[in-house]
Order: C-alpha cells, then structure tokens, then sequence
C-alpha cells in the first residue's frame, strides 16, 4: 500500500504547474524503481520456496491471509499488486505444489482462472504463465481444471480477435 502511495504522490506532483521536466524525469524514475522493487520483492520469496520449501509453511500462511487473498478478491486492488500476487501464486506452485498447500490450492487455483482472461495483458500473462507452470509441475491437478480453464481461454482470445486473426484462423481451420 506504500508503494501505491508513493507511486500515486509522484504521478499527482508531475502534473502540477511548475514541475520542471527533470523533476518529472525523476518520478518516473522513483515509480520504475518501485515496480522493480515489488519483482525482486518475488524472486526472492519465490528462491525462499525453492529452497526451504517446508520452512516457508508458515510464512506462506502470512502471505495467503495478509496478501494473496485480500488482493485478489479485492477488485478495487491495483494493477501492481494484483501482479506481484500472481507471481507469489506462481512461485509456491511451482516450488511447494499441492503436497504444501492442499487447503489452498482451490483458492489458488480459481483466482489463475480469473485472471487468465483479465482484460490488461499485464495482468492476464502472469496468471496464464502460472496456468502453465501448473500444468507442467502438476499435470494431475491441472487436468482437473483443464476442461474449465482451455474452453474460457479459447473463448476470451476469440472475443479479442482482430479482422487480421479472424482471416487467418478461418484459412487455417480451412486447410484441416
């Protein structure tokens, strides 16, 4: 929520009059450093659940109650944390799996389905990517949900195709 804060204090100030533009370069520049923060804020919690998977148990329970699950049924949440909850939900499936977190893993699970077909593509390609970390790391649990989730994509795609797409599917679909 800082981090919003900060970030939303630097966008107000550079539309203020008599902002100069290297003042303006300079937010930017604290804003970049902020979303890069929040990805290396992932990458290590992510090598933490690679590497000491059963010590994490109770940090993973800190994380799910104060983070994942009040960012993501939270729809007034930010681009960024939405993001940065999608790359912690990615990481404890690729790294813990169900064994670790068997009475999450529903929760998990549908909230990569909600965000899979997203309408900003900042957002849908963290949670198709962990779609897929899911189904390369625990294709028995990712078939449970395949017959949902393949049917959904499909049709999100469909429904943002372009004249362009449209001509190619129907030539391919043609030459089957």
């Amino acid at each position: 929520q800082e981090s919003d804060n900060r970030k939303s204090e630097n966008e107000s100030y550079k539309h203020q009059e008599d902002v100069e533009e290297e003042e303006i370069k300079v937010l930017e520049r604290d804003n970049e450093k902020e979303d890069e923060l929040h990805d290396s804020v992932a990458d290590l919690l992510g090598a933490l659940f690679a590497s000491h998977q059963e010590l994490t148990l109770p940090f993973v329970e800190f994380l799910y109650t104060n983070i994942l699950s009040k960012t993501l049924g939270n729809n007034q949440a930010s681009n960024q944390h939405i993001n940065f909850s999608l790359q912690i939900i990615s990481d404890m499936i690729e790294y813990l799996g169900i064994k670790h977190l068997p009475d999450k893993w529903v929760a998990l699970t549908e909230a990569l389905i909600k965000y899979a077909v997203y309408s900003q593509a900042v957002i849908r390609q963290p949670a198709v990517y962990a779609l897929g970390v899911l189904a390369e790391k625990n294709p028995e649990e990712f078939q449970a949900i395949a017959d949902h989730v393949i049917p959904v994509s499909y049709t999100h795609l469909r429904a943002h195709e372009t004249p362009e797409h449209l001509v190619c599917r129907l030539l391919l679909e043609k030459k089957k």
